[in-house]
């Protein structure tokens, strides 16, 4: 934990980096999601 007022480099590159890992993950979440229910949700709006 970073307590005092110094910038530490490495840990803005670490929190970059997770917040694109977040990132990305969301987007494949999201694709995954609309493979798995899209279909069903075309279904029922075309019935």
């Amino acid at each position: 934990m970073i307590t005092n007022t110094h910038f530490y480099e490495a840990a803005g590159m670490v929190k970059d980096i997770s917040a694109g890992a977040v990132l990305i993950s969301a987007i494949i979440a999201a694709i995954i999601g609309g493979i798995v229910f899209l279909p069903k949700l075309l279904y029922m709006i075309n019935t």
